[in-house]
């Protein structure tokens, strides 16, 4: 009896131990901007890059000192144990640039969830973190079938999902109606389009456009009207389009746009769709401020698409430069 007694406590132990351990692992990309050669030519691009060289710190406050060097860096993957002791003292992992230390971020051991996680280092300066405009994108999808038409929709995407909604699950089970409206089979309510976001990291090459529009604050609505009809889209995605994104656009003065148009985001985000549409159209708009200063490019010629059969529409955008999804 005591030899079972001992071999519970043991294995209670045991079990106690696993449970009193966290492992955090991911990659770690830096913030990077500037002039770069890309094909022969100078380029003023901002993009994130893995980070193969730094530091991560244990702290007991976000704004708190340094207390404890966890671990050194030498490629972008990391993956990290916390025990028992490590996580009663310490909530916060910091990850520094080596050698450098110019760039950081801080991550909350709480609040790691995911099997995976995007470290993003960014610029500091007199303490403050220099947090360059967020890759924001809305991806919303539209379906409209000739007739009543269940729908079954597989994404994938080149990155990490965080949110669907409605709950995307294994895939996206819907009844679509000619007028566009969706009713999900997994909870029977209604919807007017389909949504998700995540995060992902585009290199360079993303961002060295060779032709787009230039558009002032006062140009913006009249602009996307006559651009976004031209792509395709009906009065219904246009005007979602605008009150999402006109917030966003007017804080500047002039910006540079530019579209991607049925490209899937540069091959990082797929649909597999079952009936198929006989029409796609897939709308993102990338988005930065014009500095006045650097040579215009040419005007970027779209095509004009026409709506016929079962139409999928998908539209969305991001400002330029970084790497979140939302």
């Amino acid at each position: 009896m005591k030899n079972i007694i001992a071999g519970i406590i043991c294995l209670i132990g045991f079990v106690y131990t696993a449970t009193a351990q966290k492992t955090i692992k991911g990659k770690v990309y830096e913030w990077s901007n500037g002039l770069d050669t890309i094909d022969g030519e100078q380029v003023d691009t901002e993009y994130y890059e893995e980070c193969a060289s730094y530091v991560i710190f244990l702290k007991e406050k976000e704004d708190g000192r340094r207390k404890d060097t966890f671990a050194w860096g030498s490629t972008s993957a990391f993956e990290l144990t916390l025990d028992q002791q490590q996580l009663k003292k310490y909530k916060f992992l910091e990850f520094v640039k080596f050698p450098s230390g110019d760039k950081n971020d801080i991550v909350a051991i709480e609040k790691v969830k995911s099997d995976s996680i995007d470290v993003e280092l960014y610029f500091v300066v007199y303490g403050q973190k220099l947090d360059p405009n967020a890759y924001v994108m809305k991806p919303a999808i539209y379906l409209y079938p000739e007739q009543e038409t269940a729908v079954s929709i597989k994404h994938t995407f080149k990155g990490t999902v965080l949110n669907t909604f409605p709950e995307y699950k294994d895939g996206w089970n819907v009844v679509a109606s000619p007028d566009g409206k969706l009713k999900n089979k997994a909870d029977g309510r209604n919807y007017n389009y389909l949504f998700w976001d995540g995060s992902t990291h585009f290199g360079k090459e993303h961002f060295v456009y060779k032709d787009g529009f230039y558009v002032s604050r006062k140009e913006i609505i009249p602009f996307l009207q006559q651009r976004l009809a031209q792509m395709g889209l009906n009065e219904t995605e246009i005007n979602d389009f605008i009150v999402y994104w006109l917030p966003a656009l007017s804080k500047n003065e002039t910006n540079f746009i530019h579209f991607w148009v049925n490209d899937d985001i540069d091959h990082s985000s797929t649909l597999d769709v079952e009936p198929k549409p006989e029409t796609v159209i897939r709308v993102f708009m990338e988005y930065k401020a014009y500095d006045g200063t650097t040579p215009k490019l040419p005007e970027q010629q779209l095509q004009q698409t026409l709506r016929k059969g079962f139409v999928l529409v998908e539209w969305g955008g991001g400002a330029i430069g970084t790497s979140k999804v939302e």
